[in-house]
């Protein structure tokens, strides 16, 4: 039998997007599209959105991959219904147009398609309704609107279907002095209750927007349909509630108290404010200066990404710096710009629990930067020094963060960049070295994305063909996963770690490509290459040969390409060759039979990835501890002379790779030599156990049959022995006194030596009685006293007897005497 072999096999595959082609909606001209809502309609992803059409102005759009076209015509002319605010409910996508110039904000609905694309209600019929701030929640669409004055904006409602009666009405009349303007309507569902949030103000003079001399929270709740409830977080003016953002079942927004600008928790029926360090203050907007640029106005909006709701607040020693709240406590991340400088970090974004981005110091100017709460990591994208790139448009495109980044000196400009979760950060699409104008809006639909830029693209034809060209302002489309994601093992389970056996010699990988074979599987005659040479591997196919490849660890990379690709795609494998050898077993070989006996094997080398599993085999005993591990105790049974075996399989854990099962006198069985175990017990067939008189002889043997094939050897105290045969002898104890007698019976094999000794029998050895004196034999009447004695003897009784044939004595005396008259 030779080695058995393990390969340890972990693959870290790569993804890739395709090139981004142009949805051209405007040939010759420019589409402008807005708008942009990812909204599932029966199972399909799609994107809505709002276009300039030829001959038909904005009206409503729809894409589906890389098709993209108008839905309905809705204002018959080239002026457009100019549709906004989509948004979902029960299948359906619900949004505002005006269908004249006289009345405007009109609710309609579409499911995608133009036969199905219809009015909902009239809000104001003739008017303007005003209607904004279209949100879903509980079955129910919530909006703000008017149907009598441009000054009466309040809450209303609608159940989304035509025709009836509950299709457009006024849920409450917050302000009895005019409009309450609601606005910043967010819906949440907590601890299964649906609530509506929204900002409004029900005082005099009450207007549109933060100017609003008292707009404050009102928190309405949806599931009992109650009336909307207000709060009084500011004594004097408007607390200005905005961005509702859900956070381990509570809604977190910022307003301003007496305080200034705070951060507010609420279950949906009370409203608390989270505690911050003394002179720590909410930032809610932020103004981002660069050296040649227009400065950014930029929302501080907070985000959740991980285990923390991340926000952005200043004080007098850290200046404008991000931080975080895990729902007890909040706390600074880290001081990014050190100093009471500010940092003002904008544009925070989620991406599978990191968080993205952009952050200024006065060394580097504006760079992006990611942090899981514990640490801040700059990517390191902008120039060195002070001259700053702008990012913009930050946003989660299946587990990468995807952004437009402009530099100083061309910030009408920008290009389309990634990074990814493996700190991988690059340019994706430079729109031919030029970059892009009014690039933004990056919109994920289902595992694709869209975004509207004019710039030099691909066109994509009716046909499938590509057209390259410079574009006016127009949609972009970009593919996901069109590149094959690649998955390398040599074994054909689907776990992260494989196994080979080196008996197995030449082994071909397995690939599977994902969703197709790439164009080109291998560039070349090289697309397997190792780290180490030893590793022997066909650098065009990849079989390994593990005959000839040495114990070791090896990184294996596997490179391919295709022709929408960004770069070469490529894998990177782990290859652990492991031995497994031939188990040897230590402990005796050659034991009594009962022994109880400790028998070990071999161990992986040590910080070895693996673990062995043992399973052993004792023939003629039994295992008492240890089985599954290197080392077990056995008991031997109790046989006639015999030879038995111990045995044992090695696996190494989760591989279907072993030491193979031995035969008897193979490597990984021993062989154990059981000599039989004499057992000592001494009997006597006379009384010579206990209390003996001396000078009788008493017989002495072993109690098991005779051996010949064993020695005895009897140990006597007291007197002397006579050997009638080896395992029997006779005593004549001659002395008063103790005497003992031990036996030992042993068995001497090639192999072993097997004895046992008997208990010591202790002996009682007593003098017997002398011979009978008298001072007269003969009696005559009249009566005559006769005195009998023997030589006394302090341990005796003596019984006396009258006449020959008696059988109870007449008397018993302890001294030898007996007088009778």
């Amino acid at each position: 039998m030779g080695l058995a072999s393990d390969l340890w096999i972990v693959s870290s595959p790569s993804a890739q997007h395709a090139e981004p082609i142009v949805l051209d909606l405007w040939q010759g001209g420019r589409s402008d599209p807005n708008e942009l809502k990812s909204i599932n309609i029966s199972g399909q992803p799609m994107l809505f959105f709002t276009a300039g059409f030829p001959s038909s102005g904005r009206e409503p759009g729809r894409a589906i991959g890389n098709r993209a076209s108008i839905i309905r015509d809705v204002i018959r002319n080239a002026s457009g219904s100019e549709p906004r605010e989509y948004t979902a409910l029960n299948g359906w996508v619900y949004f505002f147009l005006n269908e004249t110039s006289s009345s405007t904000g009109v609710l309609w609905r579409t499911d995608g398609t133009d036969q199905s694309t219809e009015r909902v209600t009239y809000i104001y019929r003739n008017d303007d309704s005003r209607a904004s701030w279209l949100t879903s929640i509980g079955g129910r669409l919530f909006f703000a609107a008017t149907r009598d004055n441009p000054n009466n904006v309040e809450l209303w409602s609608s159940n989304g279907e035509p025709g009836t009666a509950n299709a457009a009405v006024l849920t409450q009349n917050i302000n009895i002095f005019g409009g309450s303007f609601p606005e910043n309507l967010q819906g949440q569902t907590l601890d299964g209750v649906d609530y509506l949030f929204f900002s409004a103000d029900d005082g005099l003079n009450a207007s549109p927007g933060e100017e609003s001399p008292d707009r404050e929270l009102f928190i309405k709740n949806v599931t009992t349909n109650t009336a909307a409830q207000k709060f009084n977080l500011k004594t004097t003016g408007g607390s200005n509630p905005r961005f509702f953002t859900r956070f381990q079942d509570r809604c977190y927004f910022i307003a301003e108290n007496d305080n200034g600008l705070q951060l507010f928790s609420s279950n949906g029926a009370t409203v608390q404010v989270v505690a911050l360090p003394e002179d720590v203050q909410i930032v809610k907007y932020l103004t981002i200066s660069f050296l040649s640029c227009p400065a950014l106005s930029v929302e501080a909006r907070p985000v959740v990404s991980g285990n923390y709701l991340f926000f952005v607040a200043q004080d007098p020693i850290h200046g404008t710096e991000l931080w975080k709240f895990d729902g007890q406590v909040a706390s600074l991340v880290t001081d990014i710009n050190q100093g009471a400088s500010p940092t003002n970090p904008h544009f925070l974004s989620d991406v599978n629990g990191t968080l993205y981005f952009a952050a200024a110091t006065d060394a580097e100017g504006v760079d992006l930067y990611k942090s899981d709460g514990t640490q801040v990591e700059p990517l390191g994208i902008s120039p060195t020094g002070p001259a700053s790139s702008r990012f913009t448009s930050l946003t989660q495109v299946n587990g990468r963060l995807y952004f437009f980044k402009s530099d100083e000196g061309n910030c009408s400009r920008g290009e389309l960049w990634y990074s990814d979760s493996n700190g991988d950060t690059r340019k994706f699409y430079d729109f031919n070295q030029v970059g892009a104008t009014k690039f933004g809006q990056i919109t994920v639909v289902g595992p694709d994305f869209y975004f509207v830029a004019e710039g030099f693209g691909n066109r994509v034809e009716p046909g499938g063909n590509l057209t390259p060209g410079n574009f006016g302002n127009e949609l972009w489309y970009v593919r996901a996963e069109v590149c094959p994601s690649v998955t390398l093992a040599y074994t054909a389970n689907a776990d992260t770690v494989h196994f080979l056996c080196r008996s197995q010699g030449l082994v071909e990988p397995i690939h599977t490509f994902n969703p197709r074979l790439p164009d080109t599987p291998c560039p070349g005659d090289t697309c397997y290459r190792s780290n180490n040479p030893a590793l022997s591997i066909h650098p065009r196919v990849g079989f390994i040969n593990t005959n000839t490849t040495p114990p070791g660890t090896y990184e294996i990379s596997y490179q391919y390409s295709d022709r929408n690709c960004v770069d070469t795609l490529s894998i990177q494998t782990t290859v652990i060759l492991v031995d497994v050898p031939d188990p040897q077993i230590n402990g005796p070989d050659a034991l009594c039979a009962g022994a109880v006996a400790v028998y070990q094997t071999t161990e992986p080398p040590d910080g070895a990835p693996y673990r062995y599993l043992y399973n052993w085999k004792v023939s003629g005993g039994t295992i008492i501890g240890g089985q599954g591990t290197s080392q077990i105790t056995a008991q031997w049974g109790h046989v006639i002379d015999s030879t038995e075996y111990v045995q044992v399989d090695i696996q190494v854990e989760g591989s279907p790779c072993r030491a193979e099962t031995p035969l008897p006198d193979e490597p990984g069985s021993k062989a154990v030599r059981l000599t039989p175990q004499p057992r000592a017990v001494i009997t006597s067939d006379n009384g010579g156990l206990g209390s003996l008189c001396v000078g009788i002889p008493y017989r002495y043997r072993s109690e098991q049959p005779f051996n010949p094939l064993n020695r005895y050897t009897w140990l006597v105290e007291g007197s002397t022995f006579t050997e009638i045969a080896p395992n029997e002898i006779e005593i004549v104890w001659t002395t008063p006194g103790q005497g003992s007698i031990r036996l030992i019976e042993a068995l001497e094999s090639p192999t072993a030596f097997c004895a046992d000794t008997s208990e010591a029998i202790s002996l009682q050895i007593l003098e017997s009685p002398g011979p009978i004196t008298t001072n007269d034999r003969f009696v005559c009447n009249p009566p005559h006293t006769i005195r009998l004695q023997v030589q006394a003897n302090d341990a005796a009784l003596y019984r006396w007897y009258a006449g020959p044939t008696d059988t109870s004595p007449v008397q018993e005396t302890s001294t030898g005497i007996w007088a009778v008259e």
